[in-house]
């Protein structure tokens, strides 16, 4: 296939599986963020990072086959966490190193908030930390479309997670709806002066069966 081939076929699979797999995700997408707005630090990274650490788990699991994934599962379903997940991914070459360390950053503030009933004061030095290297990678870029109901919330930090949370649910929802086990097709990236995550997709690797595996993958969407 040339390139203006792959290009038609690129388009195609768009048009044909992808953007309707995108609007399947929307209503739980909503649901999660919309439910996010108003609430505290606290509650927006526990619940956010239980949405991305299943869409890590739908993006490592979209890796494998269809054999191997169920052979994994019965395997190692309790090794399933979200630190593997991500550190899969990462290793895989499907996120940029940009991108591993905010979901890194996220998960490790989890873990602060989600372990410990009360917050003392060491914890709390930790997580300051970690927010401001959250900060400190998207440098104030990101935009979101929710602008008005995130500047609602009074708390900066609880803002910051907001902004962080919808754009990697994006593309992390992105990363799963073009993961091919057979091509590597899309990769996760974090691109500098830009205002929004992005999802690179490899067209030079399309082939005559690309468009096959998508069929299959979405047949019943």
């Amino acid at each position: 296939m040339n390139k203006e081939e792959k290009d038609i076929l690129y388009r195609n699979i768009l048009d044909k599986y992808v953007s309707q797999r995108a609007q399947s995700f929307e209503n739980d997408f909503d649901t999660v963020l919309n439910g996010l707005f108003d609430k505290d630090p606290r509650t927006i990274v526990i619940v956010g990072s239980a949405f991305l650490e299943e869409l890590c788990k739908s993006c490592f699991l979209s890796t494998m086959t269809e054999l191997g994934r169920i052979k994994f599962i019965d395997d190692h379903s309790r090794e399933l966490t979200f630190s593997l997940t991500s550190n899969m991914l990462f290793s895989q070459d499907y996120l940029s190193k940009e991108i591993f360390d905010l979901i890194n950053s996220l998960r490790r503030i989890r873990n602060h908030y989600a372990h410990s009933p009360i917050i003392k004061e060491k914890q709390m030095n930790s997580i300051d930390e970690l927010t401001e290297n959250v900060r400190k990678i998207i440098d104030n870029r990101w935009v979101t479309r929710y602008q008005e109901s995130i500047s609602q919330n009074k708390s900066l930090a609880a803002q910051l997670y907001l902004v962080v949370f919808e754009n990697l649910m994006v593309g992390l929802i992105s990363l799963h709806i073009w993961t091919n086990p057979n091509q590597k097709l899309a990769k996760l990236q974090f691109v500098k002066n830009q205002k929004s995550i992005k999802l690179a997709i490899n067209v030079s690797v399309f082939n005559e069966y690309t468009e096959g595996y998508f069929r299959e993958k979405y047949k019943c969407v």
